[in-house]
């Protein structure tokens, strides 16, 4: 099963007929939830009927602002169908497994004290939709500034709401494929906006009814399909009993399947004479989609087929939630798109392999300079003799032993030192005190350096130089660089 979640600001546009068509002919959804209609029940009838859904449930906007809709294929079972100005709810009823769960589509408020009040509803009402149930669509809210590109930052403090509301109700982002936006201004240059303000949200129950759940960002705004792959699907595809066996005492049922080879290869090869087409005539356009349309039939059919046995084993202590957790954050984890040094994005993995390797290979590449005379200067001396001596003494038994017992199980030994955050808040404070000086004459000013290269490079010469102007002893400045040096062997 497919659920297309779409803001299409206005359902009377131009295009928008011709993008749901085009979206229904790609991903096959069996539902549909849009919002931001703009339009009347009388109008949305006839949208259902030009992209050929057989049922609907809809909320008139006010005025003509809001609007919300839900459609269903005549093979889906919806029931208890219920609604208010910003979500509709249904009980959806797979016949495949005979279980059933609440899907929840939403278009959240843009202003943050309404908002809120939302999140609370959501909050109240979750009692009557039980274990299983998934919240999609537009939340009109980010969890964090790295799901916003352009702009001005948002301060962490405004993400408290949004966050608490997803932990609070241990709902599980399921992640994405695609670009990483759902949204856009639309400007061009500097001026540009993107943000991820579309997305899926799971509770533990519904997560584990779909594990192999994904969510993808479709190349137009505030388009996301959410896809439902059942773990014992029987319906296209011959699926035959084996046999039962035991293992550590739990009987296991293992089931083998006969399908087509997936259509992947094909579906991008399709793609690929689509975008070589796209300037060309529209019959060899029309021809490509009805090719890539069946090709998506056949992938669809080819994952209908592929199920898998498993078993829980006894005495797993981390809860569900934790696990849920963990593999939507593998998700999220997954590098599927990424932007290049001149702005353009990476889209396969053969791009973002060869984007990676090159960024490494120049990052890690020495530059061969050569003037360190003016930088050194202005390095104190901070190391004494007695520090030399015992920076440079042989470690003993006792200093070991005190070393590893002071671990925790999961940390390094040893007290941590200084951390990247100790940097952000010594910048916070010298931004402080430049705003504060208002008054005198005599000024300040801050130089902003390349905090990733004074991170992640340093060149050999410079070290070696500044461990001895900072009075290091030689055969000491001589031990650290063979510990550098064996280090970068080692990680590469």
């Amino acid at each position: 099963m497919k659920v297309a979640v779409w803001n299409c600001q206005g359902a009377g546009g131009p295009l928008t007929i011709s993008q749901l068509k085009e979206v229904l002919h790609l991903h096959f959804p069996n539902i549909m939830f849009l919002c931001e209609t703009k339009n009347q029940e009388r109008y949305m009838k006839q949208v259902q009927k030009r992209v050929n859904f057989e049922n609907r449930f809809v909320v008139n906007p006010k005025g003509r602002a809001g609007g919300l809709a839900l459609f269903w294929k005549e093979d889906v079972v919806l029931l208890g169908v219920q609604g208010s100005d910003w979500y509709i709810a249904a009980i959806v009823v797979e016949k495949e497994t005979n279980d059933d769960w609440w899907l929840v589509g939403i278009y959240a408020s843009t202003e943050d004290r309404v908002r809120k009040h939302q999140w609370k509803t959501i909050e109240e009402k979750k009692r009557e939709w039980g274990e299983k149930w998934a919240v999609m669509g537009d939340f009109n809210d980010i969890s964090s500034n790295g799901e916003k590109w352009g702009g001005r930052e948002r301060s962490e403090g405004s993400f408290r709401d949004f966050n608490n509301f997803i932990s609070g109700n241990e709902l599980v982002d399921i992640g994405f494929v695609g670009v990483p936006w759902t949204w856009s201004n639309t400007w061009d240059g500097k001026g540009e906006v993107k943000e991820r303000l579309d997305r899926c949200l799971g509770s533990v129950g519904w997560m584990q009814l779909h594990e192999n759940v994904t969510c993808e960002h479709i190349e137009k705004r505030h388009l996301i399909i959410a896809s439902l792959w059942w773990t014992q699907t029987r319906n296209k595809g011959e699926v035959k009993e084996g046999f039962s066996s035991t293992k550590d005492g739990q009987k296991t049922k293992h089931l083998k399947w006969t399908a087509k080879g997936n259509a992947k290869a094909k579906i991008q090869e399709i793609k690929e004479q689509l975008k070589a087409t796209r300037e060309c005539n529209k019959g060899v356009i029309t021809t490509l989609k009805r090719q890539l349309s069946k090709a998506y039939k056949d992938e669809k059919l080819y994952w209908s087929q592929k199920s898998r046995s498993r078993w829980l084993e006894e005495g797993d202590k981390n809860t569900a939630y934790f696990h849920q957790s963990v593999m939507a954050k593998r998700k999220r984890n997954r590098i599927s798109i990424l932007q290049k040094t001149d702005g353009e994005w990476c889209r396969s993995d053969q791009e973002i392999e060869e984007e990676l390797c090159t960024h490494y290979k120049e990052l890690f590449t020495s530059n061969n300079p050569t003037e360190f005379d003016e930088v050194l200067q202005g390095i104190p001396c901070t190391i004494s003799n007695l520090m030399n001596a015992q920076l440079i003494k042989p470690v003993d038994e006792l200093e070991i032993k005190q070393g590893i017992f002071s671990m925790f199980p999961n940390k390094a030994p040893g007290v941590d030192g200084r951390q990247i955050l100790d940097i952000v808040i010594i910048a916070h404070e010298l931004l402080h005190f430049l705003k504060s000086k208002r008054f005198g004459k005599v000024g300040f000013m801050t130089i902003k350096l390349d905090m990733s290269k004074a991170h992640d490079r340093v060149e050999w010469k410079f070290l070696d130089d500044s461990l001895l102007c900072c009075k290091a002893s030689k055969q000491e400045a001589q031990k650290i660089k063979e510990i550098i040096q064996l280090y970068g062997k080692t990680t590469g």
